[in-house]
């Protein structure tokens, strides 16, 4: 019996190996013109997010790096102080939400800093997934972003 289990898991493996061998053959080689291509094109990259408490959605875009690196690390440095996740969170949401840069609307609600405006607008829980999406939109992975922001 256990000749017949090894046997299994030999054909399993060479099917793994056959089978991540494909999938390999698959992707093109990259060369250096497309590292130049790459590094020279400015992508801009959108998502439009649902917010139940404005039955509507808004759009979000990507930012520059250093913003969410910022942020990041102090996060990191408040040892994860949900204020802190929060205060950053609201400044990640401001800078990618080309909407909320209106004039009308930061003279229109009373904020002392334009990036307190999501706390005005948006409920806990909406704040939250706009950060989730953020991060995302700038090259996070799902999986990556739940060390910085938690279930709700």
């Amino acid at each position: 019996m256990g000749e017949v289990t090894d046997k299994k898991k030999e054909k399993n493996a060479a099917t793994t190996a056959e089978h991540s061998q494909a999938k390999e053959a698959a992707y093109k080689k990259v060369r250096i013109q497309d590292l130049i291509a790459r590094a020279n094109t400015e992508v801009c990259k959108k998502e439009e997010i649902y917010i139940p408490s404005l039955d509507g959605t808004i759009t979000i875009r990507n930012i520059d790096e250093s913003y969410i690196l910022d942020a990041l690390t102090e996060i990191d440095k408040s040892g994860d102080d949900i204020k802190v996740v929060y205060e950053q969170s609201d400044a990640l949401i401001y800078r990618s939400c080309d909407m909320l840069h209106s004039e009308d609307l930061i003279k229109s609600v009373d904020v002392p800093e334009p990036f307190d405006l999501p706390k005005k607008l948006f409920t806990l829980s909406e704040r939250s997934r706009l950060f989730a999406r953020i991060l995302v939109v700038n090259g996070f992975d799902d999986d990556d972003i739940g060390e910085y922001v938690k279930n709700e």
